[in-house]
């Protein structure tokens, strides 16, 4: 089995598949680490050439989607964003569910749900989430927050000088 990663692309990349890849390893798996440039990488990815990968995503809109529906969704089987090549009913229906769910705590739910059944399913397995750290002052307003709690681009954002 190869591992591929970029380097330097995302924060600690290659650290991250070089530990993979060892765990793999003492886990009795024959595993390789391949180290390529990020074209080359998301070439590779999208185009089913390889086995396990590092990849980062996030939610622009803060919320899941696009990114659950376009990447596991059955019906989207050959696009481009299909890096996992998996099939499960139920996760379908809960994304197309999720897709119109008028209320956010439902909504929330229904991801968690989904969430649960792609860690549970083996089909992506998280192992960094970056850590995100904020300080507060006076001096800054308007400063409006996705639900990740990332700042939605900082467009409004006010600061006064003391």
């Amino acid at each position: 089995m190869t591992v591929q990663t970029p380097d330097g692309r995302y924060l600690k990349d290659r650290q991250i598949a070089e530990a993979t890849t060892a765990y793999l390893r003492q886990a009795g798996i024959d595993a390789n680490l391949r180290v390529v440039e990020f074209p080359t990488h998301s070439t590779a990815v999208t185009q089913h050439r390889v086995e396990v990968f590092i990849l980062s995503w996030n939610f622009p809109t803060g919320y899941p989607e696009p990114s659950f529906y376009s990447v596991f969704h059955t019906t989207r089987d050959g696009g481009q964003a299909i890096w996992a090549q998996w099939r499960n009913s139920e996760a379908d229906a809960l994304m197309e569910q999720a897709l119109v769910e008028s209320s956010t705590t439902l909504r929330q739910e229904l991801y968690r749900r989904i969430m649960r059944i792609f860690v549970d399913s083996a089909v992506i397995k998280p192992i960094y989430w970056k850590p995100i750290i904020w300080a507060a002052s006076k001096s800054v307003s308007s400063l409006k927050f996705l639900p990740t709690e990332e700042p939605v681009k900082m467009v409004g954002t006010e600061i006064s000088r003391p």
